[in-house]
């Protein structure tokens, strides 16, 4: 293995930023209560994360890897009364990092403002409103499909316009707005934490609405979505053209003691798209396919607080049929429940996946918690590729059967709301369509653990 070695500098200059912003934050607090006015919330967090894998799955890469990356997060809110401002600054880096990682965007992007927004409030209809523009981050619902990872370092933004409306137990969201890439975009550059602005994907807009409603019965909250993501090729980006609508619904019910929960989330997905991203490809291809979510639990009652809880997950995956598109896209969603650690790991994901599962957490002390699961994994097309793996037998003769994954993760304050330790991994034990592909990595099982320490100011 050759690693990039570990550089202190950038890892003494984000302690020293997060510790100034904690005085910032503590000064800023008492102006405000002295004044009675402005409202001004400024907090950091800053993690650094520790990854190792062997028997790596993706097609074309090394065995395993070591990486161990930091994230800096500064959050700040003026809050003026009717208007309020706000921002993030993220900088996430590549601390020790090998030269032939797998490691993305989604690890490193240092020194970025994620988020920079204006926002309005006002009170139409009875009910509460904010009109929010700028650039921001954000999750809708479960977050299945428009989410804000909290495992991943970098996550995805967008420049564009959100309207948020609140009344009682109705929470009615609306947005436009494009994606912002990550810049810059070469493996060499990220590994080296060169610092470049991202730049908005005007080739790609993204918009829709998201209706949820609490107490519907029996403590049951609901919801329904409808999003549209529509792409076309730019000078600089070839695209498959990607014009999709994605309508959904959920219902669940949170866990609580004694008592059955559950939270079932469907959603279509159709449109036209093209068959590759080549510039001299112009035939669009009519797309159906659809995703679900099913879980049900049971919280027993009990100081630790234990849970175990059945779990399905399923998306369409492309099949035979050259006029029909039928993989599932899962937009900008999140995927680390129930699918698992992401980073250099991550092989599951909301993508040609018939996937059932069993999972159970305990909390053994206010500052201690626990969950393992374990879940199996089949294609629903034997000729598409696999999930997130890149892994494909375009015959379909290596089968449906990708395998089983067992994950579990423990979470302990060593100082109370400030200082976390976590700890966690993961076992993926191939199944024959993993071991039999032609373009499988024939690196065996996959191994991969982590550890994480994060501190909050």
């Amino acid at each position: 293995m050759r690693f990039k070695p570990v550089h202190q500098a950038p890892m003494l200059r984000a302690s020293a930023l997060a510790i100034a912003v904690s005085v910032c934050a503590t000064t800023a607090q008492a102006q405000t209560a002295e004044d009675g006015g402005t409202t001004l919330s400024i907090d950091a967090d800053l993690r650094v994360l520790a990854e190792a894998i062997d028997g790596q799955f993706r097609p074309g890469s090394a065995n395993g890897e070591f990486l161990l990356t930091s994230r800096l997060q500064v959050n700040a809110e003026a809050d003026f009364g009717p208007v309020a401002i706000g921002g993030e600054l993220r900088d996430s880096r590549a601390l020790s990092i090998e030269r032939d990682s797998v490691a993305g965007s989604s690890s490193m992007n240092a020194l970025e403002p994620l988020q920079a927004w204006i926002a309005v409030d006002f009170a139409p209809m009875g009910g509460e409103a904010r009109l929010k523009a700028g650039r921001f981050t954000q999750s809708l619902g479960s977050g299945r499909l428009i989410g804000t990872p909290g495992y991943a370092n970098n996550i995805v933004s967008y420049a564009g316009a959100q309207l948020n409306w609140k009344n009682g137990g109705t929470n009615v969201t609306g947005f436009w707005a494009h994606p912002f890439a990550t810049r810059p975009s070469s493996a060499a550059e990220l590994r080296d934490n060169k610092v470049a602005l991202d730049s908005v994907s005007d080739g790609v807009t993204i918009f829709g609405a998201h209706v949820a409603r609490a107490g519907l019965f029996s403590a049951t909250s609901g919801e329904i979505y409808v999003y549209r993501l529509a792409e076309h090729d730019r000078p600089d980006s070839a695209t498959r053209n990607r014009h999709l609508t994605t309508i959904g619904a959920r219902l669940y019910r949170k866990p609580t003691a004694g008592r059955l929960d559950f939270d079932v989330e469907g959603a279509g997905q159709f449109g036209t798209i093209r068959s590759s991203s080549a510039a001299s490809n112009s035939t669009d291809i009519d797309v159906g396919a659809a995703f679900a979510h099913i879980e049900a639990g049971w919280s027993f009652a009990g100081s630790m607080k234990p849970r175990i809880a059945l779990e399905f997950d399923y998306a369409t995956g492309d099949g035979r049929d050259a006029g029909q598109f039928g993989r599932f896209d899962m937009l900008y969603g999140a995927r680390r429940t129930p699918f698992g650690p992401t980073g250099i790991y991550g092989p599951l994901s909301w993508n040609n996946i018939v996937s059932p599962g069993v999972r159970f957490s305990f909390q053994p002390a206010s500052d201690l918690d626990f969950f393992a699961a374990v879940r199996g994994a089949w294609l629903d097309s034997e000729t598409d590729s696999f999930a997130k793996t890149g892994v494909r037998d375009a015959s379909g003769n290596a089968g449906t059967y990708a395998g089983t994954q067992v994950e579990a993760r423990a979470r302990y304050w060593l100082i109370k709301k400030r200082l976390r330790l976590e700890l966690g991994g993961a076992v993926f034990a191939n199944g024959r369509f993993m071991e039999d592909a032609p373009n499988a990595s024939g690196n065996g099982d996959t191994h991969y653990g982590y550890a994480a320490l994060s501190a909050s100011f």
